[in-house]
């Protein structure tokens, strides 16, 4: 049997530094003390934890999955570094139009987080609900998000979070 306790961040907030906040007021609500963070990593094992696309080839075990949506600039400031530290993976789940923007990842540090053993997934292309559009609609978000993210950081996606 296989079990999965999925850690889920969308991002972090280090009180110290304005750089890490979304420009987006509503997403603040979503960030998670850098402290807080800290603390629930050093709970998880290196040897249960994997990314989510490693889980689903896991055939049994119990294991920790932590994961970040959106691709807010936090995610390689203060979540890399703390994730490194301990030895840890993570799937990060961008929003593909996002990479570059102020308050997001860069094409060079999603580059950088995936060299260092980080999955970095798919969360669409424009971090809209595929649930309001139409069929076609949808699958553009869904293909062109893994393609766009494939060609800026020269790996295979295999996760997706909608």
């Amino acid at each position: 049997m296989t079990s999965c306790l999925a850690l889920t961040f969308h991002g972090l907030a280090n009180p110290a530094s304005e750089s890490c906040l979304p420009i987006d007021e509503a997403g603040r609500h979503y960030l998670v003390a850098q402290d807080f963070f800290a603390e629930a990593v050093a709970a998880v094992s290196q040897q249960s934890n994997c990314t989510a696309a490693d889980f689903f080839l896991k055939t049994s075990g119990d294991w920790t999955v932590i994961t970040f949506d959106d691709g807010l600039i936090s995610d390689f400031e203060i979540a890399y570094p703390l994730l490194q530290g301990k030895g840890l993976a993570a799937t990060f789940f961008v929003t593909a139009t996002n990479i570059g923007r102020r308050g997001y990842c860069s094409v060079q540090q999603l580059r950088e987080m995936a060299a260092g053993g980080m999955e970095i997934g798919s969360h669409g292309l424009t971090h809209s609900y595929l649930v309001t559009m139409d069929r076609g609609q949808a699958r553009r978000e869904i293909v062109e998000s893994k393609d766009r993210l494939e060609q800026a950081i020269g790996r295979p996606v295999f996760s997706f979070a909608p």
